[in-house]
């Protein structure tokens, strides 16, 4: 009998009559992290008459179904439990408007998810320094990332001492997809930044000054995960929601509110994570270089545009083919319209 075999029997005792509960209050916490039975064991237990129940939860922050969790139970609610006021707490006390824009303006796509406003109470900058808000720094290769992050760090500390960051310290978590990213960290850092590194998953519920992205790339161990769940372990799970990378965007959106200030996104310029191409896309994210990332397939959410060559001559395509043979003369810019929109004559050899 494992805990939600208990939940389970609790609500049978509850439904049944055999037990009477004599709270005429019950409120819940973090409802986007419910499952099923839990959801079950609460209806039994405000069933009676005379009995209340006040529940708290962002469905854009429902990260946790390989855990039970059940996203219907916040976006179903009056389903579930009936008839009730709902008030939208709107306002973020930690993130300023940069990031909470940016964060917002990402995860609210999923047509699934409760629609809302956030609306900081920093509606500026905290500090002055050019590296708050959310950027995009790209690197040839993983072998680079702790430089990047060090480089990072010492900007920190110069701003600290130059005065654009108004403090003696800062903090900054570095958060990984998957512990191995925990690799990607730098040495050592400036006696200025207090460094952690944490997974997505473990940082809910956490906040630092500055958040890195490490591993914003493509691929199976990347960001968003294509490793497809274990059989065995998809038998106990919830049905997910068909958004494209559904829970994905929503860990996403976790990783960049927890930051105060600023947010550092690394992508390798080859590789990108579909994220990283979206947001450029969409003009979300300030491209700190020192090289663009390769540009996005227009229209395409995954590929980006590579220099191939074929009979012709040099063109571009998509990173993606066969699947796509999307082809053009000259890579356009993020909302630029290409040169040539599609060619099915002239095919790329690779």
């Amino acid at each position: 009998m494992d805990f939600e075999d208990m939940l389970v029997q609790a609500a049978d005792h509850l439904e049944s009559g055999r037990y009477v509960s004599p709270y005429r209050l019950v409120m819940v916490d973090e409802l986007q992290d419910a499952s099923q039975a839990r959801a079950r064991l609460t209806r039994a237990l405000v069933a009676q008459p005379g009995r209340h129940l006040l529940a708290v939860g962002d469905d854009w922050q429902s990260i946790n179904r390989f855990a039970g969790a059940d996203l219907s139970v916040v976006t179903g609610f009056h389903d579930q439990f009936g008839p009730g006021p709902t008030v939208h707490l709107t306002t973020t006390f930690r993130c300023h408007q940069s990031i909470t824009d940016t964060a917002a303006s990402f995860v609210r796509k999923n047509p699934a998810q409760v629609r809302k406003t956030v609306v900081s109470v920093h509606d500026r900058p905290i500090d002055r320094a050019a590296h708050e808000g959310v950027q995009l720094r790209t690197v040839a290769s993983a072998a680079e990332v702790p430089r990047a992050i060090g480089d990072f760090l010492t900007q920190l500390r110069d701003a600290i001492h130059g005065g654009a960051i108004v403090a003696d310290s800062v903090s900054v978590d570095v958060l990984g997809r998957y512990h191995q990213d925990r690799g990607l960290m730098p040495h050592a850092a400036p006696p200025e930044i207090r460094l952690a590194f944490r997974t997505i998953h473990s940082a809910k519920g956490l906040e630092a000054d500055y958040v890195v992205i490490p591993n914003l790339s493509a691929g199976s161990y990347a960001f968003p995960s294509r490793i497809a769940d274990d059989p065995v372990l998809a038998l106990a799970m919830t049905g997910g929601d068909t958004y494209p990378h559904a829970e994905e965007r929503r860990l996403f959106y976790v990783a960049l509110t927890r930051a105060r200030r600023g947010v550092l996104l690394i992508s390798p310029e080859h590789n990108p994570s579909p994220f990283v191409t979206e947001l450029i896309q969409d003009r979300l994210v300030r491209d700190v270089g020192p090289r663009p990332v390769a540009t996005p397939r227009p229209g395409c959410r995954v590929g980006v545009l590579r220099q191939r060559s074929g009979c012709n001559g040099h063109f571009w395509g998509c990173s993606t083919f066969p699947a796509c043979t999307y082809t053009c003369n000259t890579p356009p810019g993020p909302g630029e319209r290409p040169s040539v929109t599609r060619s099915t004559t002239r095919r790329p050899a690779f």
